[in-house]
């Protein structure tokens, strides 16, 4: 009985003590929350200018001994948008985003605080004279002039004041800098963006070496519905390889990697009188991209330094310095890395004949016919194939056999022109369904290649005697009972 007197006391005792804390926790909260408050920071920002970009006529900005302005006309078909121009050239290729952010003050206008109500000294925060003059017009008539000074000690921000108020303001250095820039800040550095499957012409000059042009030949009715159906394009070479079709993958992975990052970098000189200073007179590279949308003409000229090298648009006077990085793989190009190598890329699908004639000791001749019928309810390419070799019918799978080793053939280099002194060991002729027949000579070059004729081109490739003696050996077969 005392033992559970003892305890009752001990929790009431517990009971009062946490009740007690909780009113003191109660009451000090009461009494903090208000303070809390009160010590919530002032904010400082200050907004000087809200409205329209498309309110700004003009902007003109005055540094470093220089002054120059761009002009914003009405962006057809979108309204309150407009378009940037460089009032002294309207060609000149403007960055928009760049452009942007250099006008952004005459619409939205945000001081990060104001510093002083009024300043006895401009100079000693370099507004006597300022460090940028800045003076926007309006379309509605009126003006606003922003006068940008010094960098704060602490270097992250600037002052500034405006037109028609005695403040000094802070602004972000980073936003103050903008106005002390020159057409190298907002000249656009960067391409237009090619899509690689549908170039359709290639041109590469480079002082000293082959010209490389590749080019779409048909019409441009027919390019358009070969990308239809095909969703690519194919192009050809004009020069050196005659008549090789250009691998796009290969010339993405030898030519193009570091070119899809390209950046003029430094503007040098916007109207050069002289482009001889810079080897541009006679470039040492000339380039030539064009797609279904876009056209790239590039020049370049002497080294600048050890990573650079004068650049320009060739229809365009602006010099730049750019990084030899980007261009790199435009020089000394191996053509043949490029293009198809196969000696024939016929689908047997679509052939009706393939004919072997061998004119050695002793000579005979695999005269093969195909009839190929398609499948129409698979509508995959598939369907049943019959051959006649020699006027025999013959098994389809070892006809299938010679075939796809007579197009595994490739070339494994390119050579100068080679005239033969004698006539061709082996010719192999492709009769399609479409009616064009194909011809391919093979003359002996040397112990161990063929030199290989496409049609009436000039012998440019060679390919390995060993898969050649081996089609052979196939084709051989197949003549004999």
């Amino acid at each position: 009985m005392k033992k559970t007197t003892k305890s009752l006391i001990a929790l009431a005792g517990a009971a009062l003590v946490m009740s007690a804390l909780l009113a003191v926790y109660v009451w000090q909260s009461g009494r903090v929350q208000p303070e809390d408050e009160a010590e919530q920071p002032e904010e400082l920002s200050v907004v000087l200018v809200d409205r329209k970009e498309s309110d700004i006529e003009s902007v003109s900005f005055t540094s470093n001994g220089r002054t120059f302005t761009l002009k914003s006309e009405p962006f057809a078909g979108i309204e309150d948008s407009v378009i940037w121009i460089y009032a002294d050239d309207p060609d000149f290729p403007v960055n928009d985003y760049n452009v942007i952010n250099m006008v952004r003050a005459f619409h939205n206008l945000v001081a990060d605080e104001r510093f002083l109500t009024e300043v006895d000294d401009p100079a000693e925060y370099g507004l006597d004279p300022a460090e940028a003059v800045v003076v926007g017009k309006y379309r509605d008539g009126t003006f606003m002039t922003l006068y940008v000074g010094n960098k704060t000690p602490d270097r992250e921000q600037m002052y500034f004041m405006v037109s028609g108020d005695d403040s000094l303001y802070l602004m972000p250095a980073y936003l103050g800098e903008r106005y002390t820039f020159d057409e190298d800040y907002f000249i656009d550095k960067y391409l237009p963006e090619l899509t690689l499957t549908e170039i359709k012409h290639v041109y590469v000059n480079q002082k000293g070496r082959p010209l490389l042009e590749c080019l779409y030949r048909g019409t441009e009715e027919d390019l358009m519905a070969l990308y239809e159906e095909y969703n690519a394009i194919s192009i050809f070479m004009l020069s050196p390889l005659l008549n090789r079709e250009l691998y796009y993958t290969s010339f993405q992975t030898n030519v193009l990697i570091n070119f899809d990052y390209f950046y003029f970098g430094e503007l040098i000189e916007m109207y050069p009188e002289d482009l001889s200073v810079y080897g541009l007179h006679e470039p040492v590279l000339e380039v030539i991209l064009e797609d279904f949308d876009n056209r790239i003409h590039l020049l370049f000229g002497y080294e600048a330094d050890g990573d650079t090298i004068y650049s320009k648009h060739a229809d365009k006077p602006y010099v730049f310095k750019t990084s030899y990085h980007y261009i790199k793989d435009f020089f000394d190009i191996d053509a043949f890395q490029l293009v198809a190598r196969h000696t024939a890329l016929h689908d047997i699908r679509d052939c009706k004949n393939v004919t072997v004639d061998y004119a050695g000791d002793p000579p005979w001749k695999c005269d093969i016919t195909i009839v190929f019928i398609r499948d129409q309810e698979a509508n995959d390419g598939t369907g049943d194939m019959t051959a006649v070799v020699n006027g025999r019918l013959f098994p389809d799978r070892q006809v299938r056999v010679f075939y796809r080793n007579l197009l595994s053939i490739v070339y494994d280099r390119d050579i100068p022109v080679f005239v033969p002194a004698e006539p061709p060991v082996f010719t192999v002729s492709f009769e399609m369904s479409d009616g064009n027949i194909h011809t391919y000579k093979y003359f002996t070059y040397d112990a161990n290649f063929y030199a290989v004729q496409e049609g009436d081109d000039p012998i440019i490739f060679v390919t390995n005697r060993i898969a050649v003696e081996y089609m052979l050996s196939l084709a051989l077969e197949l003549t004999q009972d």
